[in-house]
């Protein structure tokens, strides 16, 4: 049953083969749309698999002379007899090139491919059951084989037991298959035939169960030399392909220690520069300390100035109350001089005399003088206050200058900080990326290992139970004849490749190393630093007790004598150390013991292989002997391996070329499709800048907010402080302006107490002066005028104090006034900043809800690149399911075009042939109606010969025949005329002679073919026309007779048909 499973196994693969052939070649015609040529190498291949089918599992059959008959002879018997299907093989016999049957039959097969009559060939071949079963073996002769092999090969040639012979039996003797013929076909056998004619029929008997079990095993040792060599080629292509995938694998490796390599440096720069980065943090955040310093400097020394503003904002306000003060004084002073002005008129007009009025009238003026003083001391000390109030405020600006610049600075260095932090977490995201990366290649790596590993295993199962399966001796015989330099080869090449594998484990375990190493170099990164600071110190350590050893070392000379009274002391560690020394040796001669043993185990091995080796040259030798006799079928044999061969490795360079052609066109559809993706990756980006650009463009509109609210802050404190300080000064001024009041009040009193005391004193001074008046009366009048005119200048000096103090009066009032309104404005001004304080709050509000809604959007937009390349993905996989669906469609589509194009084929050949039969019937009808006509004429013309006999005189002229005047009969309505009257020919077939008629039928015959130009050509009189006499009216039996021709015919068969002009159309692309 063995031999059957292998038989239906190899006849499934060729079958298999030959699919694939026949696809192959539609797809090379579909490809090319160019007719298959004889040079078509998938041609060859078709052919070669068609021949290996028809010849496998034929009987052996031969000829008279002993040559081996072939397929193209069982064609000759099933196509032979068969009319119609012998073309053929009368074709390839006819060709006198061709001697053997397997030109022969090539070349039938090549006439059948040509013809499109391979298909109906083969089938009439197979449904021909008789000469098919008399070429093929059926159940009932092979059954018994298993039964005889078994047999014939467990014990000797001549067993104990014969099986019973099924040559008498009804089925046999009725079966097509019989090995009596063979027998008496070959040569040798025939002679033994003559020779035993009159042995028994045991004896035949005999002789066919030897000749059968010698055929059972020629049959046995064929097949086995099948299955090995199959077996071999399998194993050979098993290994080529292994060796192929190590090469592959070996490659991977290779290109995944450079990726490792390359990303180990990748991970070292990315470490260098996040180390520049720490770096520049650091720096950066240094730098910020610094200017944080100074802000807070300048805040103090802002708070300083601000304090300082406000005491002198204070001051103003003083001097203000003092001016205040001054003028309510010189107001006072003013209305009292004027008193006292008029109260001297009165008292000087009144006669009177006052004592000393002109010491009254200095103090006046000294006290007025003082106010005055006063005032220039007030004015001095405002203007004093109002240059330390500009130099406060220029000392203001100015720190707001400076605070402006750290703190864009500051805004900057932010900016920095913010780009590092952000190059630090796209590093972060690289590294990351990268160990990804590097952690799929070394699954990938490590599974396909496995998958490595897995499939040596498979295939030494599959080879141990292949060698497991072959049982017999002959055999293993002839195994150890094919496979015994193979096995070896084998076994040193998996030597090899268990080597190349543990170097591979070995490459796998370093990168897996490399890898644990490289993920604890980033996960130690910012520890980094430090360990290698030290690590540079424990060199440098270590370099120095390199140094101290190399000086002790110099000297131990110096320290021998201090050596011999320590060795006393060091006994036990000494001992210690002998322990040590002893035990090294040990573990030397146990690692030397190993290293011998397995050289032993080696050089076993290598006697052993030498053994097998020599075992299987002795098995090849006995087996040389054995298959001596199949040396022929297997020089056949090796032909056909060789062609299969050939044919094998042109497939697999078409299958290598196809494959780099699907690879080279999936690359390209990658690749566009990573173009695509990266453009809208770009796109994505950017956006995203677009939107990073709005938000720092939102952030310096932010920025510039809180300036712009910081200097208005400042702008409202200095306002603030100003309005203090004008109101402080006005308090001083107003303050002084009172006290003024108030002395002047004092003086007043006092002069009013002088007055009071000068009034009661007045009647005796009166007494007094009227006795000095008299005595001084002359002298009086003098003093009098002098002193006229001297109060006369003091007054208008007086009131030209007077009028400049009330101008400035004046001008202080108006400057009240401004520095009120100034005040109001800066009160309005103080309102609309904080309405613009607030509006900039709102703005501020406003930013921050559109930083968050850009960074929503940011959010989204990130989620939506993810879901774009989930998308992407998925629509790589759809892409993909639709390319193999679009395969199939394809490749339906084509079949479908295939047997649409048979059909309209097959269609348009029944068309042809219809129409080929439809004007072959419409001819024979043709003949018919003539012949008919013409038997109808015949028939009349020999009724009327009688009465024509009779007829003396021409029907036409009516005149009378005589010697000179012959008689003439119309060929068509046969009448008799005169020559005169019959001189008219007219042909009335295709080809035939011409005939002679009158005139009558020659008009009638003219005008048909004037209806009908293509049935008949116009016919020429052979003399000049004449004018016709009266004619006399044709009988009732002279009828026109028409032609149909075959054109019309096919016009009217094309009119009636509606499709013929889209078979026309069908006809003329199939012709294309």
């Amino acid at each position: 049953m063995a031999a059957a499973s292998v038989g239906e196994s190899q006849l499934q693969r060729i079958i298999r083969d030959l699919h694939d052939a026949v696809s192959e070649l539609g797809r090379e015609h579909r490809d090319s749309g160019e007719p298959v040529t004889d040079d078509s190498s998938s041609l060859h291949k078709f052919c070669y698999k068609l021949e290996y089918l028809l010849q496998f599992d034929q009987k052996e059959k031969t000829t008279l002379l002993g040559i081996r008959k072939d397929y193209w002879d069982y064609f000759i018997d099933c196509l032979a007899k068969i009319k119609g299907a012998n073309d053929g093989i009368r074709f390839v016999k006819s060709i006198p090139e061709l001697k053997t049957s397997l030109g022969k039959g090539r070349a039938f097969i090549r006439y059948s491919l040509v013809h499109q009559r391979l298909a109906d060939t083969l089938q009439q071949c197979l449904m021909n059951q008789r000469v098919t079963s008399d070429w093929g073996h059926d159940l009932d002769s092979a059954w018994p084989t298993f039964a005889r092999r078994s047999l014939g090969l467990a014990g000797s040639p001549a067993p104990s037991w014969r099986p019973p012979s099924r040559s008498s039996s009804i089925s046999s003797l009725i079966g097509p298959f019989s090995p009596a013929p063979e027998f008496l076909s070959s040569p040798d056998c025939s002679l033994l035939g003559d020779l035993n004619e009159t042995a028994s029929c045991s004896a035949a008997d005999d002789l066919r169960t030897e000749l059968d079990q010698s055929e059972l095993r020629k049959q046995e040792l064929q097949a086995a030399l099948d299955q090995s060599e199959l077996r071999r080629q399998e194993l050979q292509t098993e290994l080529t392909r292994s060796a192929l995938k190590q090469e592959e694998l070996q490659t991977e490796l290779n290109r995944s220690a450079l990726k490792q390599e390359e990303l180990q440096t990748e991970l070292n720069r990315s470490a260098l520069k996040q180390e520049e980065l720490q770096t520049e943090l650091n720096r950066s955040a240094l730098k910020q300390e610094e200017l944080q310093t100074e802000l807070d400097q300048s805040v103090v020394r802002q708070r300083e100035l601000e304090e300082r503003i406000e005491h002198l904002q204070s001051g103003a306000a003083e001097v203000g109350t003092e001016r205040t003060e001054l003028e309510a004084r010189l107001t006072r002073a003013e209305r009292e001089n004027q008193e006292l002005l008029s109260r001297l008129d009165t008292t000087l007009g009144g006669g009177g005399r006052l004592e000393d009025p002109a010491g009254t009238v200095h103090g006046l003026l000294e006290r007025l003088s003082e106010a005055e003083r006063g005032r220039e001391e007030g004015g001095a000390r405002e203007e004093q206050l109002g240059e330390e109030l500009r130099r406060a405020e220029g000392a203001l600006q100015e720190s707001k200058g400076r605070l402006a610049g750290r703190e864009e600075e500051a805004g900057e260095l932010r900016k920095q900080l913010e780009e590092l932090c952000a190059s630090m977490e796209e590093q972060a995201r690289e590294h990351g990326r990268l160990r990804a990366a590097l952690e799929g290649r070394v699954r990938e790596l490590s599974d396909k290992l496995k998958a490595r590993e897995g499939e040596m295993g498979e295939e030494l199962e599959e080879r141990e139970g292949l060698n497991g399966e072959v049982g017999p001796p002959v055999e293993e015989r002839i195994q150890a004849k094919l496979h015994g330099g193979v096995e070896l080869q084998r076994e040193v090449e998996l030597k090899e490749k268990g080597g190349a594998q543990r170097k591979v484990r070995l490459q796998m375990e370093a990168g897996l190393n490399g890898k644990v190493e490289s993920q604890q170099m980033e996960a130690g990164l910012n520890g980094k630093v430090e360990s290698q600071q030290k690590e540079a110190v424990l060199q440098k350590e270590n370099a120095a007790l390199k140094a101290e050893l190399e000086a002790t070392t110099s000297r131990i000379l110096e320290l021998e004598k201090v050596k011999a009274g320590l060795e006393q002391r060091a006994e036990p560690a000494a001992s210690g150390k002998k322990e040590e020394a002893e035990s090294r040796p040990s573990l030397m001669e146990a690692q030397l013991e190993l290293t011998v043993r397995e050289v032993s185990r080696l050089q076993e091995e290598v006697v052993d292989l030498r053994s097998r080796l020599r075992g299987a040259v002795e098995a090849e030798g006995k087996a040389g002997a054995r298959l001596e006799v199949a040396e022929a079928q297997r020089d056949e044999l090796r032909g056909l391996a060789q062609q299969l061969q050939a044919q094998l490795e042109q497939l697999n360079r078409g299958h290598v070329e196809e494959l780099q052609r699907c690879r080279l066109e999936e690359e390209a559809r990658r690749e566009e499709l990573e173009r695509e993706a990266a453009q809208e990756l770009a796109k994505i980006k950017e956006r995203q800048g677009k939107l990073s650009l709005e938000a720092a463009d939102s952030r310096e509109g932010l920025h510039r907010a809180n300036m712009e609210m910081a200097e208005l802050g400042v702008a409202v404190c200095t306002l603030t402080s100003e309005r203090e300080e004008a109101q402080r000064e006005r308090d001083v001024a107003e303050a002084r302006l009172r006290e003024l009041e108030e002395e002047a009040r004092r003086q007043a009193e006092v002069l009013g107490a002088e007055l009071r005391r000068a009034e009661e004193k007045l009647p005796e001074a009166v007494r007094e002066l009227q006795a000095r008046l008299e005595a001084a009366e002359g002298r009086a009048s003098e003093e009098i005028s002098a002193l006229r005119f001297q109060m006369s200048s003091e007054t208008m000096s007086h009131q030209k104090q007077l009028q400049s103090l009330s101008e400035e009066l004046v001008t202080v009032r108006a400057e009240l006034g401004a520095e009120q309104e100034r005040a109001s404005l800066l009160e309005i001004k103080v309102c609309e900043l904080e309405s613009a304080e607030r509006h900039q709050s709102q703005l501020l509000e406003e930013k921050s809800l559109h930083i968050a809604q850009r960074e929503e959007e940011l959010k989204s937009l990130r989620e939506s690149l993810t879901r774009a390349e989930e998308e992407l993905a998925g629509s790589r996989s759809v892409c993909v399911d639709l390319r193999q669906s679009l395969r199939q469609a394809a490749a339906e589509q084509q079949s479908s075009d295939l047997k649409t194009s048979a059909e309209i084929d097959d269609l348009y050949r029944t068309k042809k042939n219809l129409e080929e039969r439809l004007i072959q019937l419409i001819k024979e009808k043709d003949v018919l109606w003539q012949k008919s006509d013409a038997l109808e004429f015949e028939q009349k013309l020999r009724a009327e010969e009688v009465m024509e006999r009779e007829v003396q005189h021409c029907s036409g002229c009516h005149s009378q025949f005589s010697w000179w005047l012959r008689r003439h009969q119309c060929g068509l309505c046969g009448r008799a005329f005169c020559y005169y009257c019959s001189n008219n020919a007219v042909t009335t077939r295709q080809g035939g002679r011409r005939e002679r008629c009158c005139r009558d039928c020659y008009t009638q015959h003219s005008a048909v073919a004037e209806r009908h130009p293509q049935a008949q050509t116009p016919d020429t009189p052979t003399s000049p026309p004449r004018r016709p006499p009266p004619a006399t009216a044709a009988g009732a039996d002279d009828g026109v007779f028409d032609i149909i021709t075959e054109d019309e015919v096919n016009g009217i068969y094309e009119r009636d048909l509606p499709g013929a002009e889209l078979e026309a159309g069908q006809q003329g692309t199939l012709e294309l």
